[in-house]
């Protein structure tokens, strides 16, 4: 098996402590990804104490069988809110009109798998009724930061045939614009109905929640003539559960304790290079 050891500070800077951590759990050469990641070899799986040093240390890992590159994969499927920029949108809106804290608990408890998506979305998009459509471009100019590292892991994607799509519990105005910054292939989200230019309140058509993430996957496999084995899928969020279940490769990207249990890779200290550091490129 490989080990792949990264985080935000320069591999060679943390060396020694790396070294300490793993102890015994391998004597072998390890082999430089870059700056910021190197790969060992290991016999057998660490111990949730090495673990646990890991993430004291901020250092991210992932045991891997196989050092696989990027284009053994057909498809990548990934959240939007908080995985592929670093807010989430409708927390941000609702700010807009003196309702954040309102709508940030609910977007809390529904994250963390408390409360159902749909029902709290709707809940949450009734208390932005009235709040002009300006707005929405505002919350895009001032506040929407993408996540350092999505523009390469992106580009890498494409070089390497790999079919992106972008599925989100948030909106068609944020997605669509964050599809065509980063090259983003499809995609699906839901619609703000506006009428008069104020938002009314409402979402028109079906609410993109975690059965519709996981039916998206599942359609876009068919697509392509493909199986779990060469799915990438990347969330944060409890209604990112039911689609990373569909790949092989689930990615939890600084994401709610109840993904991280159920997914095959986390990152808690790393940005989208990181995840781009789990393929041979």
């Amino acid at each position: 098996m490989k080990l792949l050891v990264q985080s935000s500070r320069s591999f060679q800077s943390h060396l020694a402590e790396i070294s300490e951590i793993l102890g015994q759990a391998t004597d072998s050469p390890y082999q430089l990804i870059n700056d910021n990641a190197a790969l060992f070899e290991i016999e057998e799986d660490l111990s949730e104490d090495l673990k646990n040093q890991f993430h004291l240390k901020h250092i991210d890992f992932a045991i891997l069988d196989h050092y696989k590159a990027l284009n053994e994969f057909s498809l990548c499927v990934m959240d939007m809110d908080s995985t592929l920029i670093s807010i989430e949108c409708i927390d941000e809106i609702a700010d807009m009109c003196g309702k954040k804290e309102d709508v940030a608990l609910i977007t809390k408890s529904a994250m963390m798998g408390e409360i159902d998506f749909s029902q709290s979305l709707i809940k949450r998009v009734s208390l932005l009724e009235g709040l002009g459509e300006e707005m929405l471009f505002k919350v895009i100019e001032e506040r929407l930061k993408f996540n350092e590292g999505t523009q390469a892991w992106i580009e890498a994607c494409r070089k390497n045939n790999v079919t992106t799509v972008l599925v989100s519990g948030g909106f068609d105005y944020f997605a669509d614009y964050v599809k065509n910054k980063l090259g983003i292939d499809v995609a699906i989200s839901n619609q703000l109905e506006i009428k008069d230019k104020k938002l009314t309140g409402k979402v028109l058509g079906r609410i993109v929640n975690d059965a519709v993430k996981a039916q998206t996957v599942r359609e876009f496999q068919a697509k392509l003539n493909i199986d779990k084995s060469k799915t990438i899928v990347i969330g944060d969020g409890a209604n990112d559960l039911k689609m990373l279940a569909e790949a092989q490769y689930s990615i939890a990207y600084h994401a709610k304790p109840i993904v991280q249990e159920k997914t095959q890779f986390k990152f808690n200290h790393s940005d989208f290079n990181g995840v781009l550091n789990l393929f041979k490129i």
